[in-house]
């Protein structure tokens, strides 16, 4: 499933098959959601989210409940799994020189930086587990950690963030849903004609090869609904099983025989891959 992707980076890849015969208006409203009181050091979300952010200055753990780890600024991205008992386990990119990538360890007390930015501060020695150059031509390490669900903003967590989203905005056209797109850096998966999806992928934690953690479904320009590998909670839906412990939720006023088309094209394909 990944092919798709390179190992374990975010895509930020730009889509550009749509299932409408012109453009669509570009929508430039920002995305609003609902923040849990933070500390003193977090700030609002950054425009593109992507996937879970940290809640202002947060201490990873080397183990749940151990030793310090890194401590990490406001905003951080992070490749989180699904919390278990308030904990996750994630993974994070840093910037690494040469000298680092061949000895695979950050010193403790080294300023962590990516993308010309300070992102942390190594507490104890680091042991990376991969390194490489990015998408941005940056030579990178990823090194795991483990975080608190408190240390997390909610609004960057996409299954509070669509709630949110379509509580506070009556409209599912394409157009009205393209802020939430652009905030998570939706990917158009361009398959299951004619269906439209815009999906991310899941954590590489878990799985360094991760299927789909949340697909929004379109038909004829409008949400149907959305697939979810997390609980998810939306208004006005119906829920239904689908194949790899996926779940699809339709709004209600979705047709049968639209949602029985779609359950038909996705299951099809989802065991079709790696």
């Amino acid at each position: 499933m990944r092919k798709y992707l390179p190992f374990l980076l975010i895509g930020l890849l730009c889509s550009c098959a749509e299932n409408a015969k012109k453009p669509l208006p570009d929508a430039d409203s920002s995305l609003t959601v609902n923040e849990q009181s933070a500390s003193s050091t977090s700030s609002p979300l950054p425009d593109k989210i992507i996937a879970e952010r940290t809640n202002g200055t947060v201490t990873l753990l080397d183990t749940i409940d151990g030793k310090p780890l890194v401590s990490l600024n406001d905003n951080v991205l992070l490749d989180a799994t699904m919390p278990k008992n308030g904990w996750s386990e994630t993974s994070i990119e840093i910037a690494v020189n040469a000298a680092q990538e061949k000895s695979m360890i950050i010193k403790k007390g080294q300023a962590l930086t990516l993308a010309g930015k300070v992102v942390g501060k190594a507490l104890d020695d680091l042991h990376l587990v991969t390194t490489g150059e990015n998408m941005h031509g940056e030579l990178t390490g990823f090194f795991f950690g483990y975080v608190q669900k408190k240390d997390i903003k909610p609004g960057s967590v996409i299954e509070t963030a669509l709630a949110d989203y379509l509580r506070t905005h009556s409209g599912r056209l394409l157009p009205d849903m393209q802020p939430f797109i652009k905030q998570f850096q939706l990917e158009n998966t361009g398959i299951n004609a004619p269906f439209l999806e815009y999906q991310n992928y899941d954590n590489s934690v878990d799985d360094p090869s991760p299927l789909y953690r949340v697909v929004l479904v379109f038909y004829k320009n409008s949400l149907i609904g959305a697939v979810a590998a997390r609980p998810l909670q939306l208004a006005n839906t119906q829920s239904q099983p689908l194949e790899r412990g996926f779940t699809a939720y339709f709004f209600n006023d979705t047709d049968q025989k639209v949602k029985e088309e779609y359950v038909k094209l996705f299951n099809n394909f989802i065991t079709s891959v790696d």
